[in-house]
This record gives C-alpha cells, sequence and structure tokens, in this order.
C-alpha cells in the first residue's frame, strides 16, 4: 500500500435531479475537487428526496451526504469540501 499519496479517500453520495443546474454544478465542483463520489438521481425516487428533505429540515437540491453528514445545496457542499 502506497501511504505517499496526498489523495483525500472520503465517503461521498451526490443526489441529483436531471434538469437541475445547481446539480451540474455540484457535479463539477466535486470533480473539480478530484473528488470521488457516487451520484443517484432522485428523478424516479421522490421517496427518497422528500427523506433527505426531512432530514436535512429544508428541500434543497443537490443533496450531498459526505461521510455520512448530509448537506444540501452547492454552497454548503462547497463549504464542507473547503474545510478539508
Amino acid at each position: 500500500m502506497d501511504w505517499s499519496s496526498d489523495a483525500i479517500v472520503m465517503d461521498v453520495i451526490l443526489y441529483t435531479w436531471a434538469a437541475c443546474k445547481h446539480c451540474e454544478s455540484a457535479r463539477a465542483l466535486l470533480r473539480s475537487s478530484d473528488l470521488e463520489f457516487e451520484e443517484l438521481p432522485l428523478d424516479k425516487d421522490r421517496g427518497l428526496k422528500r427523506e433527505l428533505a426531512a432530514e436535512l429540515g429544508r428541500p434543497d437540491m443537490p443533496y450531498a451526504r459526505i461521510d455520512g453528514e448530509l448537506f444540501g445545496g452547492v454552497a454548503e457542499i462547497e463549504r464542507r469540501i473547503a474545510r478539508l
């Protein structure tokens, strides 16, 4: 195993909506930060979208779960990534 790498390993899930310009911005932000992430579209799972909104306390797109913590909106996701 190579421990000399400066890569940051995080568990990141990005929840998106197809016609969401903010989702595109969040996707680009994660890619430019060299973070690997799993993308889960919510278009066909409105139940999960409602669950995420309830957990966060507000409807906001996109959602991202970073190391188990839920964030909503591009600005909030960007602030979390900036703390790395």
